[in-house]
């Protein structure tokens, strides 16, 4: 036979009836440290646990129950909160639990309006996620930098941003006018049209190269690496606004900024990096 062990109050795991000295340690505060560090090692998106508690006061009365427990189900919730921003992000070795698991120093937020933004796109994205790896770290930082831009671009949308007091139309966004949807697709296509819009500019050490290459050949060139460019992405790349750090530094990216490089040597290929 099996039974649940409640730990503070949280039914934390199934013991076998009649382990003694297990149930004692674990009520100690070494065994309950250390049931919580295998339990953020291991965790799962969603995972919950069952845990026991006394009915209230108020159903009680107001139902007629006698004193009596009841049990439910509470949603795991070991994430990182970033109320600060993380740098010199890393994989670190628990020796003692023969596992490995993300770590990072922090610093400041540039301003609260930043944290506020990256808090609540963060609660959205570990809702299928966890951040234990070097991996869900990249595919976090995607999905930041997406989520990010969409609401530069509608925070732009709502004050206007696309003329000035003159009434002429503003350059586009690094990203033109085209929605971008989620994922590593979308992040390349950010950097493929920031690209396009430093050739056309003469920009990031590319002023030389515009003599040397058509758009029809740079359009044709990028396809053939499997960057499905036009001629005519080239062409309004020219009226696009060139910004810099518009992608998270993942393989993706560095996959693709490497095959640019044998294109253009002298490409200045960090600016494409958002720094961390």
């Amino acid at each position: 036979m099996r039974k649940r062990m409640s730990i503070s109050g949280a039914v934390h795991r199934d013991i076998l009836e009649g382990d003694e000295a297990r149930q004692a340690w674990l009520r100690t505060p070494e065994g309950e440290s250390d049931w919580m560090i295998r339990l953020a090692l291991g965790r799962q998106p969603g995972q919950v646990l069952p845990q026991e508690s006394l009915f209230s006061m108020r159903d009680m009365l107001a139902k007629g129950w006698d004193l009596q427990t009841q049990t439910r189900e509470v949603k795991v919730s070991l994430e990182y909160d970033f109320k600060r921003r993380p740098v010199n992000v890393r994989m670190v070795r628990m020796e003692r639990f023969d596992a490995e698991h993300l770590a990072f120093d922090t610093a400041p937020w540039a301003s609260a309006e930043e944290g506020e933004a990256v808090r609540t796109i963060f609660n959205q994205w570990r809702q299928e996620n966890c951040l234990k790896t070097l991996e869900d770290w990249q595919r976090w930082q995607v999905f930041l930098s997406h989520h990010l831009g969409n609401r530069r671009r509608r925070a732009r949308g709502r004050t206007g941003d696309c003329t000035n007091s003159t009434g002429t139309r503003q350059p586009r966004g690094a990203t033109g006018q085209v929605h971008l949807r989620g994922g590593s697709t979308g992040i390349i296509r950010k950097v493929v049209m920031t690209l396009l819009t430093a050739f056309t500019q003469g920009q990031w050490g590319l002023a030389g190269e515009k003599a040397a290459w058509t758009y029809k050949r740079l359009a044709q060139q990028l396809t053939d690496l499997c960057y499905p460019v036009s001629e005519m992405d080239v062409k309004n790349a020219r009226r696009s606004q060139l910004n810099e750090g518009i992608a998270p530094d993942v393989p993706e990216v560095r996959q693709f900024l490497d095959r640019v490089k044998e294109l253009f040597a002298g490409l200045e290929a960090e600016r494409f990096i958002r720094v961390v």
